[in-house]
């Protein structure tokens, strides 16, 4: 897994994932049950829809996701919300100056607060 966090982010692709395995004397199968069982736990994340990629930071991955989100609630929250859901005031403010959505943002847009 370290050999792994050091390359890309933690974004590495199924061929690099099988030649490390093959260093470390694991066949293909072991490698993918190996994929699995790591993306059970979460500490990989492997999606079947990008068969290619296997994200072995999924904490980087978060990252990237929420930073789009943030960004399109600053700049183009018409686009995400429907015409009769308004952010409340300061919404836009308190994202670009904190960076972080809040609870209360969470329960006004009637979505699960982690």
């Amino acid at each position: 897994k370290e050999e792994l966090l050091e390359v890309a982010h933690g974004m590495v692709t199924l061929d690099t994932c099988e030649q490390i395995g093959i260093k470390l004397g694991m066949g293909k199968q072991e490698v993918y049950q190996c994929i699995e069982y790591l993306n059970s736990l979460s500490l990989f994340l492997y999606f079947h829809v990008l068969p290619h990629l296997v994200f072995t930071n999924p904490q980087y991955l978060l990252d990237m996701v929420t930073s789009l989100v943030r960004i399109s609630f600053i700049h183009y929250p018409e686009e995400l919300l429907t015409k009769d859901l308004v952010l409340p005031p300061g919404t836009q403010r308190e994202l670009i100056r904190k960076g972080l959505f809040s609870e209360e943002l969470f329960l006004y847009l009637s979505l699960e607060f982690f």
